[in-house]
C-alpha cells in the first residue's frame, strides 16, 4: 500500500473514528492526541522522503493555518501532495497571524496560498477573516487563497481571488 492510500484509505476513515469517539466520551483527548502524533510522524517522513528532490514546478505554495488553529493533518497532507507533484512548498504551520503572511510575500512575491480551517476561524467568523486577508495581503499583491475545511465550508464571501474547496482530492485536481 502506497503512503497516499495508507493515509486516504487508512488514517483518515480512522480519524473520523476517533473524533466520534472523543465526541461521545468513550476516548479522551489523550488518546486522540496519541493518534494524531502518530500519523503526524509518518507525514513527517514522507515529507521529508519528497523534498529530497529539488522542486521542478515553478509554483512556491504557502501552508499555513490561522491564528488558534492547530489541526495540521489535513494540511500537511497537502504539503506532502505538492511536494511530491514537484512543487516548492513553504510549510508554516499552525496559528499563523496574518500580519506574518507578508514576510514570506518580501521573499517570494509569486506565491499561491493554501489553508485549513477546521475551528478557526469559528463559522461565524469565516467571512470576516477572509475579507481581512484579502484586504491586507490577497488584493494588496494581487495573490489568491485556496481553503479547505469544515469551517471554510461557511465561506459566502464572492472574491476571485478565494477559491473554497470541499476535499483535498478536488484542490490537488486543480493545482497538480
Amino acid at each position: 500500500m502506497s503512503f497516499r492510500e495508507a493515509f486516504l484509505d487508512v488514517f483518515i476513515p480512522f480519524l473520523e473514528i476517533i473524533g466520534l469517539q472523543w465526541l461521545c466520551d468513550s476516548i479522551t483527548a489523550s488518546h486522540e492526541h496519541f493518534i494524531t502524533s502518530l500519523i503526524t510522524q509518518k507525514l513527517l517522513i514522507n515529507i521529508e522522503s519528497t523534498q529530497s528532490v529539488r522542486p521542478d514546478k515553478g509554483k512556491v505554495y504557502v501552508l499555513f493555518l490561522p491564528d488558534d488553529e492547530i489541526h495540521e493533518l489535513g494540511l500537511m497532507y497537502v504539503n506532502y501532495e505538492l511536494s511530491r507533484a514537484g512543487y516548492q512548498t513553504i510549510y508554516l504551520g499552525p496559528s499563523v497571524p496574518l500580519d506574518n503572511l507578508e514576510s514570506v510575500i518580501s521573499c517570494y512575491p509569486d506565491v499561491s496560498f493554501i489553508s485549513y480551517f477546521t475551528v478557526s476561524p469559528t463559522k461565524s467568523e469565516v467571512n470576516t477573516y477572509l475579507k481581512e486577508i484579502d484586504n491586507k495581503v490577497l488584493s494588496k499583491y494581487n495573490l489568491n487563497l485556496n481553503i479547505l475545511g469544515r469551517n471554510a465550508q461557511e465561506a459566502t464571501l464572492q472574491c476571485e481571488r478565494i477559491k473554497l474547496f470541499n476535499k483535498v482530492g478536488c484542490l490537488l485536481n486543480k493545482l497538480t
